[in-house]
């Protein structure tokens, strides 16, 4: 497995982030400052620099055991970075949180404000705590050490990534009959409907390997926040603390945690049907809900491990990008402000009694915990008010810039929100992806729920007004944003393969003829575990005017008694040509036979062209089928002379009997035609 070459280098270490101090713990309505440690914190730095010529790029991502990445710490940590790394930029930072509700605060600012007011006391009563300044200066300059670690111990490396599953996060709101929704709502209630949304159980992991073949590192990537453990009072990783000591034990590895859209996920279960049957089942087996999270990773990492191994990828594309994005705010209408102002308007009454109640009797600070019912009024009270006061931002600015990273590493893209983004947005980015496997990052900023309309509808916790700063409109946006740049990334850094120029007497026949003069690549990709026995090759060629398309397929039996529709119901040759504007030229199915050369259009464009020629013939005494179309360069809107592009993907049903080519066999040139749809993932063409 050794490699005597690669074009990327990698570092990695780990910073313990650990208070030695009473620090306040962050995710709860009411203060709680923390009472000891359960397991430390940490902040883990892979640090990824591409030697590649003409495409160097130099980056460090960052995971920390926070509940999420505020402003304070990412200016921070930037700062701090800068000052001992100046190759890295801040906007080459990538930090994300595992939003653990049981580490530091380190709100020392309102959101999304342009000129905040720095607090040390977010609670509005001194505590007997470190402030979070005082927290995200301690932790920036030990996260900013570890970057230099990290970026100090980079070496030749290679990457490999895979795709497993893990159940461990569930959705957590309950719809009703009624129509409503509620966070951890119970399941054994009468009304119950159903669960509102979707799981998704993806395990994405991308490894790192030295130049011996050594895995060095693991970016583990999830749909579930680590939130076990968000009512203990002691400073905790939640099930990430598990998690990496299980993977130290098997591998010996650094490990670098993301969560991946999860805003309406969580790793509890006990509002589901089958709540009491999962408890005991870990109280058979004798462990924690932490440990059993740890061991169905860790299980599924050491099933993976051993394949993607196989590929190991020493010079992978390397390309970046950050924005600051505009997304539109959630308007709230007056009706939710005056709602949210009665119902903050009792909370400061309670809360302005038990402070003067507390002035007059200094003895009740004595009794433990006593702050917790005054800072639960408060953050109630100010909850109420921040609506007003977004109320009244929203008639003069109405939207917020978030920045956002897009990440390219070979086959996978990596990408941010600030976000605890629900689960339907990632699926969407998933889905539309140009890449082999995307690996969505939520919780890249300060935070605040990101719903869905079906949500909002809901009305749930994390839907409401009060808990949103953008609304299921704003998170279409975000989608298109990302998934567009996404396929702008893939386009500018994909190979382009150069369509060799034809003489213009070029001439296919006898069919095949002139094969060796085109571009040839094979048609062999299929996600059947079975050998298939049959051979094919693609050509691709042009002259001035015309595009050439030739495919050869090897086959000891050629049947397809179709009558012309349904031409998929034997031996067929599909194929499906985008212009570099995205749009869909051409995309149809050849098959000969008993009337002939057959064509059968899929595309319902009324602008798609019509071939200039095509042809299906057999040679028996060879057992090849050629397959050959002829498109109009004009027509497909592609011209020689300039950098335009087009994609394409072909694949044949192999089937040797009158059934269905569905139940048959396909090969294809590259995924994405036939079965799973995406034409992001198909050859770029472009011409000498």
């Amino acid at each position: 497995m050794f490699a005597d070459n690669s074009s990327i280098k990698i570092g990695w270490a780990e910073a313990n982030i650990t208070p030695d101090e009473p620090v306040l713990l962050q995710g709860q309505f009411h203060a709680r400052v923390s009472e000891g440690v359960k397991n430390p914190i940490m902040a883990t730095v892979m640090a990824l620099e591409s030697t590649a010529s003409g495409a160097p790029e130099a980056l460090l991502m960052i995971s920390c055991d926070l509940i999420s990445i505020t402003e304070g710490m990412s200016e921070a940590v930037q700062q701090e970075v800068q000052k001992i790394i100046p190759e890295i930029s801040a906007n080459s930072i990538i930090m994300n949180a595992t939003h653990t509700h049981t580490a530091p605060t380190t709100n020392d600012r309102a959101r999304y404000q342009e000129n905040p007011t720095i607090v040390d006391h977010p609670y509005g009563i001194e505590l007997p705590a470190m402030p979070p300044t005082r927290y995200i200066a301690f932790a920036a300059s030990r996260i900013a050490a570890t970057a230099a670690e990290a970026w100090k111990a980079r070496r030749f490396s290679g990457v490999a990534y895979g795709l497993g599953h893990a159940t461990v996060g569930r959705n957590r709101l309950i719809s009703y009959h009624s129509g409503k929704s509620r966070m951890y709502g119970r399941s054994s209630d009468p009304d119950f409907s159903h669960i509102e949304g979707y799981e998704d159980h993806a395990l994405n992991i991308l490894g790192t390997y030295d130049l011996n073949g050594k895995l060095s590192g693991l970016i583990v990537n999830f749909a579930c926040p680590a939130q076990t453990r968000e009512q203990d009072w002691q400073i905790s990783a939640d099930y990430w603390h598990e998690l990496r000591q299980e993977l130290r034990q098997r591998f010996k590895v650094f490990v670098l945690p993301q969560v991946s859209a999860a805003g309406d996920q969580s790793p509890h279960s006990h509002f589901l049907p089958d709540a009491y049957a999962e408890i005991r089942m870990r109280q058979l087996a004798g462990i924690s809900l932490q440990q059993d999270i740890a061991l169905r990773v860790a299980n599924e990492i050491g099933r993976l491990l051993p394949l993607i191994e196989k590929e190991i990828n020493w010079t992978p594309v390397v390309y970046h990008h950050y924005e600051k994005v505009p997304l539109p705010r959630r308007i709230i209408p007056e009706e939710d402000v005056e709602k949210a102002l009665a119902e903050s308007l009792k909370y400061k009454e309670e809360y302005e009694q038990l402070m003067e109640k507390l002035a007059s009797d200094p003895t009740l600070k004595q009794v433990p915990r006593w702050y917790t019912e005054i800072t639960t009024l408060r953050s109630r009270y100010m909850r109420g008010k921040r609506v007003q006061q977004r109320f009244l931002t929203q008639k003069t600015s109405k939207t917020i810039n978030f920045g956002m990273h897009a990440l390219r590493i070979g086959d996978i893209i990596i990408v941010t929100n600030p976000f605890e983004l629900y689960l339907d947005f990632g699926m969407q980015i998933k889905a539309a992806s140009p890449a082999v496997q995307t690996f969505v990052v939520q919780l890249a900023g300060p935070g605040s729920y990101l719903p869905t309309a079906r949500s909002i509808a809901g009305g749930a916790y994390g839907a409401v007004p009060a808990s949103t700063e953008i609304g299921a409109d704003g998170g279409k946006v975000l989608v298109d944003w990302t998934v567009r740049t996404c396929q702008e990334i893939w386009l500018k850094t994909s190979p382009q393969n150069k369509v060799p120029l034809l003489p213009e007497d070029f001439s296919r026949i006898p069919p095949g003829a002139g094969l060796d003069q085109m571009l040839t690549m094979p048609i062999a990709w299929t996600d059947s575990a079975e050998p298939i026995s049959n051979r094919a090759v693609a050509g691709f060629g042009h002259t001035a005017s015309q595009l050439f398309i030739t495919a050869v397929v090897e086959d000891q039996v050629h049947a397809n008694q179709s009558p012309g529709t349904s031409l998929w119901n034997g031996d067929a040759l599909q194929m499906q040509l985008v212009s570099g504007q995205n749009r869909e030229v051409l995309h149809a199915i050849l098959a000969l036979t008993p009337a002939g050369s057959q064509i059968q259009r899929f595309d319902n464009n009324v602008d798609s062209l019509q071939p200039d020629f095509f042809q299906v013939t057999r040679d028996e005494n060879n057992k090849k089928t050629y397959y050959q179309i002829t498109l109009s360069l004009e027509a497909i809107g592609l011209n020689t002379k300039d950098k335009s592009s087009f994609r394409f993907n072909c694949g044949i049903f192999n089937t040797d009997s009158e059934t269905s080519g569905q139940d048959g066999k396909w090969l294809q040139i590259t995924p994405g035609l036939l079965g799973y749809r995406n034409t992001w993932s198909f050859k770029t063409f472009t011409f000498f």
